[in-house]
Protein backbone atom coordinates (compact mmCIF):
# COMPACT_ATOMS: atom_id res chain seq x y z
CA UNK A 1 0.00 0.00 0.00
CA UNK A 2 1.26 3.64 -1.02
CA UNK A 3 0.31 6.35 0.99
CA UNK A 4 0.77 8.60 -2.78
CA UNK A 5 -0.50 7.47 -5.53
CA UNK A 6 1.33 8.42 -8.73
CA UNK A 7 -0.54 7.70 -12.40
CA UNK A 8 0.13 8.65 -15.51
CA UNK A 9 -2.12 9.15 -18.75
CA UNK A 10 -1.24 9.67 -22.25
CA UNK A 11 -3.75 12.41 -23.79
CA UNK A 12 -6.30 10.39 -26.11
CA UNK A 13 -7.44 12.30 -29.35
CA UNK A 14 -11.55 11.55 -28.04
CA UNK A 15 -10.33 12.96 -24.64
CA UNK A 16 -9.96 16.88 -26.38
CA UNK A 17 -12.37 18.76 -26.78
CA UNK A 18 -13.06 21.92 -29.70
CA UNK A 19 -10.02 24.13 -28.80
CA UNK A 20 -7.45 20.47 -29.20
CA UNK A 21 -6.62 20.13 -25.66
CA UNK A 22 -7.74 17.96 -22.84
CA UNK A 23 -11.31 18.52 -21.95
CA UNK A 24 -11.94 19.53 -18.43
CA UNK A 25 -14.45 16.33 -18.18
CA UNK A 26 -11.78 13.60 -18.90
CA UNK A 27 -9.24 15.59 -16.44
CA UNK A 28 -11.73 14.76 -14.00
CA UNK A 29 -11.99 11.59 -15.44
CA UNK A 30 -8.07 10.75 -14.72
CA UNK A 31 -8.61 12.10 -11.20
CA UNK A 32 -11.26 9.83 -10.44
CA UNK A 33 -9.41 7.09 -11.81
CA UNK A 34 -6.33 7.45 -9.79
CA UNK A 35 -8.29 7.90 -6.95
CA UNK A 36 -10.56 4.75 -7.50
CA UNK A 37 -6.82 2.49 -8.22
CA UNK A 38 -5.24 4.18 -4.95
CA UNK A 39 -8.53 3.25 -2.99
CA UNK A 40 -8.52 -0.56 -4.41
CA UNK A 41 -4.57 -1.02 -3.74
CA UNK A 42 -5.05 0.44 0.21
CA UNK A 43 -8.45 -1.93 0.59
CA UNK A 44 -10.92 0.54 1.01
CA UNK A 45 -12.83 0.78 -2.54
CA UNK A 46 -16.46 0.58 -3.66
CA UNK A 47 -15.89 -3.27 -3.64
CA UNK A 48 -14.38 -2.92 -0.06
CA UNK A 49 -16.88 -1.21 1.42
CA UNK A 50 -19.94 -2.38 -0.04
CA UNK A 51 -19.28 -5.90 1.60
CA UNK A 52 -20.56 -3.73 4.24
CA UNK A 53 -23.38 -2.58 2.50
CA UNK A 54 -21.79 1.05 2.34
CA UNK A 55 -20.31 3.02 -0.57
CA UNK A 56 -18.19 6.14 -1.45
CA UNK A 57 -20.20 9.24 -2.97
CA UNK A 58 -18.34 12.65 -3.85
CA UNK A 59 -19.97 15.77 -1.85
CA UNK A 60 -17.27 18.37 -3.49
CA UNK A 61 -14.85 18.73 -5.88
CA UNK A 62 -12.39 22.07 -6.41
CA UNK A 63 -10.55 22.35 -9.28
CA UNK A 64 -7.90 25.20 -10.25
CA UNK A 65 -6.27 24.14 -14.05
CA UNK A 66 -3.18 26.30 -15.22
CA UNK A 67 -3.07 24.66 -18.70
CA UNK A 68 -4.45 21.69 -20.36
CA UNK A 69 -2.03 19.46 -21.95
CA UNK A 70 -2.71 18.88 -25.93
CA UNK A 71 -2.79 15.25 -27.74
CA UNK A 72 -0.42 12.92 -27.13
CA UNK A 73 0.78 14.78 -24.09
CA UNK A 74 1.49 12.53 -20.68
CA UNK A 75 -0.30 13.78 -17.88
CA UNK A 76 0.77 12.62 -14.37
CA UNK A 77 -1.89 12.75 -11.53
CA UNK A 78 -0.68 12.00 -7.97
CA UNK A 79 -3.15 11.72 -5.11
CA UNK A 80 -3.21 10.99 -1.35
CA UNK A 81 -5.86 11.47 1.19
CA UNK A 82 -5.00 14.39 3.15
CA UNK A 83 -7.61 14.60 5.91
CA UNK A 84 -10.46 12.13 7.92
CA UNK A 85 -12.99 13.09 10.09
CA UNK A 86 -15.81 10.89 11.63
CA UNK A 87 -18.21 11.72 8.43
CA UNK A 88 -16.32 12.49 5.72
CA UNK A 89 -12.51 12.24 3.87
CA UNK A 90 -10.70 14.92 1.70
CA UNK A 91 -8.65 13.61 -1.58
CA UNK A 92 -6.20 16.11 -3.35
CA UNK A 93 -4.49 15.92 -6.50
CA UNK A 94 -1.49 17.49 -8.17
CA UNK A 95 -1.69 17.03 -12.33
CA UNK A 96 1.30 17.54 -13.59
CA UNK A 97 3.00 17.16 -17.14
CA UNK A 98 6.14 17.03 -18.63
CA UNK A 99 9.22 18.30 -16.51
CA UNK A 100 7.24 18.84 -13.67
CA UNK A 101 5.16 21.49 -14.91
CA UNK A 102 1.59 21.87 -12.56
CA UNK A 103 -0.95 21.82 -14.96
CA UNK A 104 -3.71 21.54 -12.29
CA UNK A 105 -4.61 21.36 -8.48
CA UNK A 106 -7.82 19.13 -6.93
CA UNK A 107 -9.21 18.87 -3.66
CA UNK A 108 -12.57 16.51 -2.98
CA UNK A 109 -14.35 15.87 0.32
CA UNK A 110 -15.83 12.47 0.03
CA UNK A 111 -18.61 10.52 2.07
CA UNK A 112 -19.75 7.40 2.77
CA UNK A 113 -23.53 6.57 2.00
CA UNK A 114 -25.32 3.14 3.67
CA UNK A 115 -26.71 1.98 0.70
CA UNK A 116 -30.12 0.22 2.16
CA UNK A 117 -30.94 3.66 4.13
CA UNK A 118 -29.18 5.69 1.02
CA UNK A 119 -28.07 8.30 4.35
CA UNK A 120 -24.55 9.13 5.30
CA UNK A 121 -23.06 6.58 7.58
CA UNK A 122 -19.66 6.89 9.01
CA UNK A 123 -16.09 6.34 7.91
CA UNK A 124 -15.07 2.63 8.30
CA UNK A 125 -12.01 2.41 10.78
CA UNK A 126 -10.42 0.93 8.20
CA UNK A 127 -10.45 3.96 6.53
CA UNK A 128 -9.14 6.40 8.97
CA UNK A 129 -6.58 3.63 9.58
CA UNK A 130 -5.10 4.53 6.37
CA UNK A 131 -2.08 6.74 6.55
CA UNK A 132 -2.27 11.20 6.32
CA UNK A 133 0.97 11.35 4.09
CA UNK A 134 2.65 14.47 5.92
CA UNK A 135 3.08 16.52 2.50
CA UNK A 136 1.67 19.59 1.73
CA UNK A 137 -1.67 20.20 0.34
CA UNK A 138 -2.47 20.27 -3.60
CA UNK A 139 -4.42 23.32 -2.52
CA UNK A 140 -6.74 24.42 0.50
CA UNK A 141 -10.36 23.62 0.11
CA UNK A 142 -12.59 26.65 0.47
CA UNK A 143 -15.56 25.29 2.42
CA UNK A 144 -17.81 28.18 1.45
CA UNK A 145 -21.54 27.35 0.31
CA UNK A 146 -21.92 27.90 -3.39
CA UNK A 147 -24.60 30.58 -4.39
CA UNK A 148 -27.44 29.68 -6.31
CA UNK A 149 -28.40 31.87 -9.47
CA UNK A 150 -30.11 34.73 -8.50
CA UNK A 151 -31.70 35.03 -12.58
CA UNK A 152 -31.57 32.51 -15.07
CA UNK A 153 -29.73 33.92 -18.22
CA UNK A 154 -29.82 30.39 -19.50
CA UNK A 155 -31.48 26.97 -18.85
CA UNK A 156 -31.44 23.78 -21.04
CA UNK A 157 -32.84 20.16 -20.29
CA UNK A 158 -30.92 17.18 -19.90
CA UNK A 159 -32.52 13.48 -19.79
CA UNK A 160 -30.55 10.93 -17.49
CA UNK A 161 -29.13 8.32 -20.02
CA UNK A 162 -28.19 4.72 -19.12
CA UNK A 163 -24.46 6.05 -19.93
CA UNK A 164 -24.27 8.26 -17.02
CA UNK A 165 -24.54 5.81 -14.82
CA UNK A 166 -21.47 4.86 -12.45
CA UNK A 167 -21.42 1.32 -10.33
CA UNK A 168 -23.94 2.85 -7.36
CA UNK A 169 -26.44 3.14 -10.20
CA UNK A 170 -26.83 7.09 -10.10
CA UNK A 171 -25.24 9.38 -12.25
CA UNK A 172 -21.46 9.50 -12.36
CA UNK A 173 -20.15 13.20 -10.71
CA UNK A 174 -18.61 13.84 -14.20
CA UNK A 175 -21.84 13.80 -16.13
CA UNK A 176 -22.81 16.89 -13.99
CA UNK A 177 -19.82 19.10 -15.03
CA UNK A 178 -20.60 17.77 -18.82
CA UNK A 179 -24.50 19.32 -18.45
CA UNK A 180 -23.05 22.55 -17.35
CA UNK A 181 -20.62 22.99 -19.55
CA UNK A 182 -22.71 21.86 -22.67
CA UNK A 183 -25.77 24.02 -21.33
CA UNK A 184 -23.20 27.60 -22.42
CA UNK A 185 -23.16 29.11 -25.67
CA UNK A 186 -21.46 28.04 -27.93
CA UNK A 187 -19.74 31.82 -28.03
CA UNK A 188 -19.36 31.98 -24.67
CA UNK A 189 -16.02 30.19 -24.70
CA UNK A 190 -14.43 32.28 -27.56
CA UNK A 191 -11.25 33.49 -25.86
CA UNK A 192 -12.10 32.27 -22.69
CA UNK A 193 -10.63 28.96 -20.77
CA UNK A 194 -11.99 27.71 -16.84
CA UNK A 195 -9.72 28.53 -14.94
CA UNK A 196 -11.84 27.51 -11.24
CA UNK A 197 -14.25 25.16 -10.46
CA UNK A 198 -16.25 24.35 -7.56
CA UNK A 199 -19.05 21.80 -7.01
CA UNK A 200 -20.75 20.39 -4.81
CA UNK A 201 -23.16 17.18 -5.10
CA UNK A 202 -26.42 17.41 -2.89
CA UNK A 203 -28.48 14.56 -4.10
CA UNK A 204 -28.20 11.32 -6.46
CA UNK A 205 -30.38 10.98 -9.70
CA UNK A 206 -30.75 8.35 -11.52
CA UNK A 207 -31.96 6.91 -14.79
CA UNK A 208 -35.00 8.09 -16.10
CA UNK A 209 -35.01 11.19 -13.90
CA UNK A 210 -34.77 14.41 -16.42
CA UNK A 211 -32.62 17.32 -15.21
CA UNK A 212 -33.04 21.39 -15.98
CA UNK A 213 -29.78 23.27 -15.33
CA UNK A 214 -30.17 27.05 -14.65
CA UNK A 215 -27.17 29.18 -15.31
CA UNK A 216 -26.56 32.65 -13.96
CA UNK A 217 -23.24 34.86 -16.32
CA UNK A 218 -21.50 37.48 -14.03
CA UNK A 219 -19.30 39.24 -16.39
CA UNK A 220 -16.12 40.98 -14.55
CA UNK A 221 -13.38 43.04 -15.69
CA UNK A 222 -11.10 40.43 -15.89
CA UNK A 223 -12.85 37.14 -15.74
CA UNK A 224 -16.51 35.51 -15.69
CA UNK A 225 -18.08 33.69 -13.23
CA UNK A 226 -21.03 31.37 -14.25
CA UNK A 227 -23.45 30.10 -11.40
CA UNK A 228 -25.28 26.69 -12.51
CA UNK A 229 -27.70 25.07 -10.64
CA UNK A 230 -29.17 21.66 -11.51
CA UNK A 231 -32.43 20.38 -10.92
CA UNK A 232 -34.98 17.43 -10.79
CA UNK A 233 -37.59 18.18 -13.69
CA UNK A 234 -40.40 16.67 -11.82
CA UNK A 235 -40.06 18.41 -8.45
CA UNK A 236 -36.98 20.82 -8.55
CA UNK A 237 -35.11 19.54 -6.35
CA UNK A 238 -31.77 20.85 -6.41
CA UNK A 239 -29.32 17.49 -7.65
CA UNK A 240 -25.92 19.91 -7.88
CA UNK A 241 -24.58 23.50 -7.44
CA UNK A 242 -21.47 24.79 -9.46
CA UNK A 243 -19.29 28.31 -9.24
CA UNK A 244 -17.38 28.31 -12.06
CA UNK A 245 -14.56 31.24 -13.14
CA UNK A 246 -13.04 31.61 -16.62
CA UNK A 247 -10.09 33.97 -17.87
CA UNK A 248 -8.65 35.07 -21.46
CA UNK A 249 -7.56 32.15 -22.91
Amino acid sequence: MSEVWTQSFEVRSYETDATGRLSVSSLCDYCQEAAGVHSLVSGVSIGDLGRSNLTWVLGRLELRIERLPRWRDVVTVTTWPSRHRSFFVVRDFLIEGAEAEVLARATSTWFVIDLERRKAARVPAAVLETVVPDRPRAMQESWSKLAVPARIDRSSRFPVRYGDLDENAHVNHVRYLDWSLESLDPDFYSGRRLSELAIDFLAERTYGDTVVVETQLLPGDDETTVLFSIKDESDGAEAARLRSRWVAR
